[in-house]
């Protein structure tokens, strides 16, 4: 793919007849070592176009979650305080709901669905 968008054609740089201009226009005939070098030279426009590729993508990426991020941000922006507000409420009663959970699972498991009417009233006379 690399190669067709740089305008060579597959028997460029091989030994074949040579590498040729876009006008037709015959260059130097090929070396051995200029044909190793060559390949080398496009191996390394190769991997350094699919790193340029990848880097490109990885922004393109990164700005649009970027993007995303700042939008819900704003669209948030009237929930956030009562959030908050929840949140600490939540950290603050934390204790409080653990000690009911306990003291009901008790009495859930000691008494049964009869016994689950009676259970307030046994805990006032205490």
């Amino acid at each position: 793919w690399l190669r067709s968008r740089l305008g060579r054609s597959d028997a460029a740089g091989c030994g074949g007849t040579g590498p040729t201009e876009a006008g037709g226009v015959q260059l130097a005939p090929d070396t051995p070592a200029s044909t190793m070098f060559s390949e080398v030279l496009q191996a390394d426009n190769e991997v350094l176009f699919r790193h340029g590729l990848f880097n490109a993508v990885g922004n393109a990426i990164l700005l649009l979650l970027l993007g995303l991020l700042y939008g819900v941000w704003k669209l948030l922006e009237d929930f956030r305080s009562p959030m908050l507000w929840a949140l600490l409420v939540s950290l603050a009663l934390r204790d409080v709901k653990v000690a009911l959970v306990r003291y009901w699972t008790e009495k859930l498991e000691r008494h049964t669905v009869v016994g689950l009417g009676i259970t307030p009233v046994v805990s006032c006379w205490r």
